[in-house]
């Protein structure tokens, strides 16, 4: 049961290390690590050469190329043969026992096209046992301690994930480059297997809310292109509402932010400014 880690990393800084050193000290460890390092350009993945005995590299990337893509460059270059894959964001700390359990649950049932741990934020509190998806179109994180082991969950968190390295070829969309990318992972892993919470699996996660940009635009690009038309409508109404709202509120960086993502959610259009842009809604709010 061999598996491979990619960790995507973005100016994060040192913290970067932590993750890697609770990988490394899993119950199981990885064969090897890729750290893809999305242009960067702060120096701090250069100090990692030689560090961890060849078990790391570090994937230099010229651009900074979003999320999917990625960890697709990632996943291209681990070690061929490998069964699973483990899809991590740089600021992820996981529990000793976390990607053992999660891969015990792949091994026992090969339904299962991917796994996620319980994530919480770092005082303990669960902020996601995985996502639903409402009639509106929202994805909505569970944030209630799951009863059972295994829970069947309609979208994962992209921040770590497991997946059967022989079902993620095809899966990656660049298209999004940030938020919503992993619900249009799940689902379309969802149509070569089950997509499964693994409780007794802990990982650790600081939260953030995503540009409303890329919040806006990428609801509405996922579900036009699934065809679900009704949910397009409930995305674009949701949308035009907030706008008036913030408009009204005489908050201007929103309303743009919006505005734009309400326009490129349709025509296709990305707008990288954004991504680094921090006009949020609240934490809680959902997508």
């Amino acid at each position: 049961m061999s598996y491979g880690a990619v960790i995507l990393y973005y100016r994060l800084g040192a913290e970067v290390f932590e993750t890697v050193s609770t990988l490394l000290a899993q119950s199981r460890p990885p064969i090897a690590i890729v750290i893809v390092d999305n242009n960067s350009d702060d120096g701090v993945l250069q100090a990692m050469s030689g560090e961890y005995d060849g078990v790391v590299k570090v994937l230099n990337l010229s651009t900074n190329v979003g999320y999917s893509r990625g960890m697709a460059a990632g996943v291209e270059s681990l070690p061929r043969g490998l069964e699973y894959c483990l899809l991590m964001t740089h600021e992820v700390r996981l529990a000793e026992q976390c990607v053992e359990r999660m891969l015990d649950a792949m091994v026992a049932d090969t339904s299962i096209a991917q796994t996620g741990p319980l994530v919480s934020s770092p005082n303990g509190e669960v902020w996601s046992a995985g996502g639903r998806l409402d009639w509106r179109g929202r994805a909505l994180h569970r944030v209630v301690r799951p009863g059972n082991e295994l829970v069947n969950a309609d979208w994962l968190e992209g921040c770590c994930t497991m997946v059967r390295r022989d079902a993620i070829n095809d899966v990656f969309d660049d298209r999004f480059f940030l938020y919503w990318d992993d619900v249009d992972i799940s689902l379309q892993l969802s149509m070569k297997g089950t997509i499964r919470v693994v409780s007794t699996a802990h990982a650790e996660q600081k939260t953030l809310s995503a540009p409303i940009y890329f919040a806006v635009r990428n609801r509405i690009l996922l579900w036009r292109k699934y065809g679900r038309g009704a949910k397009v409508f409930m995305a674009s109404v949701e949308g035009a509402v907030k706008i008036l709202l913030d408009t009204a509120r005489g908050r201007r960086d929103q309303r743009v932010a919006r505005l734009a993502g309400l326009r490129d959610g349709f025509n296709g259009a990305l707008r990288l400014e954004y991504s680094s842009t921090r006009e949020h809604d609240l934490a809680s709010s959902p997508r």
